[in-house]
């Protein structure tokens, strides 16, 4: 089972006196706290720093954390320039990454960032399944690539990072959930969840429901809505901490990493066999 955390990477989360340096020293203190795996995601329209960037700073101050995107929107990137990103933030961490992919979210909270990009909106997902079929050739060291709507010829070799060498059935089922833990139970830790989703994403606790997990509530309350997400399944969770201050994400992080052992410990009552392997996009380093 593994347990990961995602990194507060946007301005909401550090507080009115948070330094973004700082970034660095929390991936370390989850590693040490028994994290297994450091999580960033990507946006375009709220100040954060930049998912690749963050990545690439991590890479040689952790050393055997997985770094992880989620999700990583590849139409806000060149996709050969965003190819010999991911293949050199592989090769930094010895082999460490894994992309997890998306074409953003529908409608207004998505649109906009496809504008930005100068991107069209019509056949996204069609985008973002080249994009990934055109990364796995470049890494297999392929020079051309002709799909609808990606078309290459003379690529210049050098992208690849060696073959990922990964079967068919190596997918991890996993979840991204949004935790606050709060002594005070569960109406507390709404409070907080809507304080953190108004600032974070624009919209009330009630609206981010919808489309993210959401658990909250004393440590024995949150432990026990993680273990039904494993019993349905989840081998990997990755818990997005709702605290709107560094300091806060500290605390929550400690919170968390309290839970690890158990959750652990637990044996899912539901869910397929998980075998231990991970979904892995980007290359393995030689």
């Amino acid at each position: 089972m593994d347990i990961g955390v995602l990194l507060p990477t946007g301005t909401a989360q550090w507080g009115a006196d948070g330094d973004p340096r700082e970034l660095v020293a929390f991936g370390r203190r989850a590693e040490r706290a028994g994290f297994s795996s450091l999580f960033v995601n990507d946006s375009l329209i709220s100040p954060r720093v930049e998912a690749l960037t963050m990545l690439a700073a991590l890479a040689p101050a952790t050393e055997d954390v997985t770094l992880g995107t989620g999700a990583l929107l590849p139409f806000l990137r060149r996709p050969i320039q965003a190819a010999q990103s991911l293949a050199s933030i592989d090769l930094l961490s010895g082999g460490r990454l894994t992309v997890a992919v998306g074409a953003g979210f529908p409608g207004r909270f998505g649109r906009p960032f496809y504008t930005l990009s100068e991107v069209p909106w019509e056949r996204r997902f069609t985008r973002l399944d080249e994009t990934v079929a055109l990364w796995r050739a470049l890494w297999k060291g392929e020079t051309s690539f002709h799909g609808e709507i990606l078309r290459f010829d003379g690529i210049p070799p050098g992208n690849a990072a060696g073959g990922a060498g990964r079967r068919p059935g190596d997918v991890t089922p996993a979840l991204f959930v949004s935790v606050w833990i709060d002594e005070d139970g569960p109406e507390a830790g709404r409070r907080a969840l809507d304080a953190y989703a108004r600032a974070a994403y624009g919209m009330p606790l009630e609206e981010l429901e919808r489309i993210q997990a959401v658990v909250t509530g004393t440590a024995d309350q949150v432990l026990a809505g993680l273990r039904r997400y494993m019993a349905a399944g989840a081998r990997h969770l990755v818990v997005r901490l709702g605290a709107l201050s560094l300091h806060g994400q500290r605390d929550q992080l400690d919170r968390v990493a309290e839970l690890i052992a158990p959750l652990r410990a637990a044996r899912p009552e539901a869910g397929p066999a998980y075998d231990g392997t991970r979904a892995v996009t980007a290359p393995s380093a030689p």
